[in-house]
């Protein structure tokens, strides 16, 4: 006999860092510079730090007021996680003789000098692409350091607009699911349904041995069969909470043979796992999806040993 005594049930808990406050679609800038920047000079740029929950990053806006000369401002920003920040400059910056070398001052051994879009330079922003980021974790502490090259610097205010998603953060990344979420970066815990059985949700398999022609068998539920078949067989099934039966029969006579039935969730979690009729031409298992609760004794109820409580007849 085969009983299921424990039933695990996946609570779906919330994902560290997934405030709202601090997601990327909220409108506003996320990093807003209204002070003294630093000169980059004195290796030490002027820094904000924030935690930002972002699925997917499309580009970051640098929008600026007040400044004489935004293509001298050096811009060091540093992913969640990452040991080195990225430093974007200008086009003008990158082919100065004078200051080229220079950007490569203060810089952590493995950040790159990424030039920004300075073709919208004629209004009072430019663009920071990093959709190449997209592989990168973008949950987290954000450092993002300005400085500048020159002799004065002098802005009103300074702000950073990170432009993307977070709403498809988490989801159920089990692409076996029925509720699979392709474009989620995250796991989300307890989320993934692989079916709308509101009961036991899976697939029964009967297969893997010899003379499997000779095979038979009926799973019931009471006096109800169920589903019924040969092998080998594969067949997907929602059962109640219950008590059932498998009956098994061979044609010859000589058991299965090797041949076993199990039932998998579709979660690919075993259920339960029988062996099969050992020998001779027909056998029973008792298979309990009741939690326990699946007593044996006399269900006649004309017999003087009825046992009103028992849900699994023993044959007395």
């Amino acid at each position: 006999m085969y009983r299921l005594t424990h039933i695990l049930i996946a609570l779906a808990l919330p994902i560290a860092g997934m405030a709202q406050t601090n997601c990327i679609d909220d409108s506003g800038a996320e990093f807003v510079f209204n002070d003294t920047i630093n000169n980059f000079n004195y290796c030490s740029p002027t820094l904000l730090s924030t935690e930002l929950t972002a699925c997917y990053l499309e580009q970051i806006k640098v929008t600026f007021s007040g400044v004489e000369n935004p293509n001298m401002l050096v811009i060091d920003i540093r992913r969640p996680g990452a040991n080195c920040p990225m430093r974007f400059a200008s086009s003008e910056l990158l082919s100065s003789e004078n200051y080229n070398g220079f950007l490569s001052e203060c810089l952590c051994p493995s950040s790159q000098i990424i030039p920004w879009d300075n073709s919208t330079l004629g209004g009072d922003f430019f663009i920071l692409n990093v959709s190449g980021w997209s592989d990168y974790n973008l949950t987290g502490i954000w450092d993002v350091g300005l400085s500048f090259i020159g002799s004065s610097f002098t802005p009103n205010e300074i702000s950073l607009d990170f432009v993307g998603s977070c709403l498809s953060c988490s989801g159920c990344m089990d692409s076996t699911a029925t509720n699979y979420d392709p474009d989620a970066t995250i796991d989300c815990v307890g989320c993934c349904s692989y079916s709308n059985c509101s009961g036991f949700g899976g697939t029964l398999t009967v297969g893997g041995g010899s003379w499997q022609s000779e095979v038979g068998w009926s799973l019931s539920s009471a006096d109800s069969v169920v589903v019924s078949g040969g092998a080998p067989a594969s067949l997907p099934l929602c059962l109640d909470a219950g008590c059932y039966t498998f009956s098994m029969t061979d044609a010859y006579g000589d058991g299965w043979n090797g041949n076993t039935y199990s039932f998998d969730g579709y979660d690919g979690v075993n259920v339960l796992y029988g062996d099969g009729l050992d020998d001779g031409s027909e056998g029973t298992d008792y298979l309990d999806f009741n939690g326990g609760a699946c007593p044996f004794g006399c269900v006649d109820s004309g017999a003087c040993n009825y046992d009103p409580d028992a849900a699994i007849n023993d044959g007395s």
